[in-house]
C-alpha cells in the first residue's frame, strides 16, 4: 500500500492511497500496433506475455512501474481499453538531482490524475494551510475556451479564487534554496527550443494572467 502525502504543503494526513498494486516493467509506449498514445505494453512480474496498460506520460522501455487493476465491471463502466493503469514509477538514478546521492530508490507518481485527486482531497479536508478557510468549493469550471480545476471563495477575500493544478513532467532541484521547481519549459528531448513540455499549461497560465482582475488566481 502506497500513501502519498504533501509534506511541502504542510499536509499531515494521507490524501491518496493506492492499494494492491502489481509490479512490472515498461516494454514500449505507445504500444505496438496501437494507435492510442496513452497505452503502453508492460511486462508484469512473473508473466511471460506482455499486457496493455493505461499510461498518461511517456516512459522509457525497461522502467520499473507499479500498476493498478480494474475489475471487469468497472472497466466496462468507464469504457476503458485496458484493465491496468501505470500508477507509480521507480525513478532512475539519472533522473535525480538530490543533495544526498544515496536516495536512489524512490517511487513517484506517473498518473497525471493523481495531482488533482490529491489537491481535491486536501481542499475538501481543509488540509492546505494556504487555503484552510474556504467556502463554495467547485470543480471543473468552464471559463472562456478553457476549463479550470477549482474555484472557491476564501474567507476575507472579495474575489473568488481560481486554482489550476498541473502534473509536472519534469522537476529541477534547487539544493541551495531547498526547493523543487516544476519545469514546463522547452522539451529536453526536442531539437526545437520552442517545443513546450505542455502547450496546455502555457495556455492556462496566459489565461489565468488575464483573469487576475476578476479572480485570485493560482
Amino acid at each position: 500500500k502506497s500513501n502519498m502525502t504533501e509534506k511541502i504543503l504542510g499536509v499531515r494526513k494521507s490524501l491518496l492511497s493506492l492499494a494492491n498494486l502489481q509490479r512490472g516493467k515498461i516494454v514500449q509506449r505507445p504500444a505496438p500496433r496501437f494507435r492510442v498514445p496513452f497505452v503502453a505494453s508492460v511486462l508484469l512480474d512473473g508473466r511471460e506475455k506482455t499486457s496493455l496498460a493505461h499510461c498518461t506520460v511517456r516512459l522509457p522501455a525497461g522502467l520499473e512501474v507499479q500498476l493498478s487493476k480494474l475489475e471487469p465491471e468497472v472497466k466496462k463502466e468507464r469504457k476503458r481499453l485496458t484493465k491496468y493503469t501505470v500508477e507509480l514509477i521507480k525513478r532512475p538514478k539519472s533522473w535525480l538531482h538530490l543533495s544526498d546521492p544515496k536516495k536512489i530508490d524512490l517511487w513517484g507518481s506517473s498518473n497525471t490524475s493523481h495531482a488533482n485527486m490529491i489537491i481535491s482531497s486536501a481542499l475538501e479536508q481543509r488540509q492546505l494551510p494556504i487555503f484552510d478557510e474556504i467556502t463554495n468549493l467547485q470543480q471543473e469550471i468552464p471559463m472562456g475556451s478553457s476549463r479550470f480545476d477549482f474555484m472557491f471563495q476564501e474567507i476575507g477575500q472579495d474575489k473568488p479564487t481560481l486554482l489550476e493544478v498541473k502534473f509536472a513532467a519534469f522537476t529541477r532541484e534547487a539544493i541551495k534554496e531547498e526547493k523543487t521547481y516544476a519545469v514546463f519549459g522547452p522539451r529536453i528531448d526536442s531539437k526545437n527550443s520552442n517545443s513546450s513540455v505542455s502547450g496546455r499549461t502555457i495556455k492556462h497560465l496566459e489565461e489565468l494572467s488575464e483573469l487576475t482582475g476578476k479572480f485570485n488566481t493560482h
